[in-house]
């Protein structure tokens, strides 16, 4: 999944990232849903507009 289609995760969730990231990772499998997500590190970037 891109960022930009990416994007549209947290924004479904109401804007919380943690609920997002947590839905995403279970319904793909890389999370147990019981699991709990104490921390989060997001980088981004963004190209320089000229």
């Amino acid at each position: 999944m891109g960022a930009r289609a990416f994007k549209k995760v947290p924004d479904a969730a109401g804007g919380d990232v943690a609920a997002a990231v947590h839905t995403w990772l279970t319904a793909t499998g890389r999370l147990d849903p019981d699991a709990v997500i104490v921390g989060l590190e997001i980088r981004a970037w963004k190209p320089r507009e000229y």
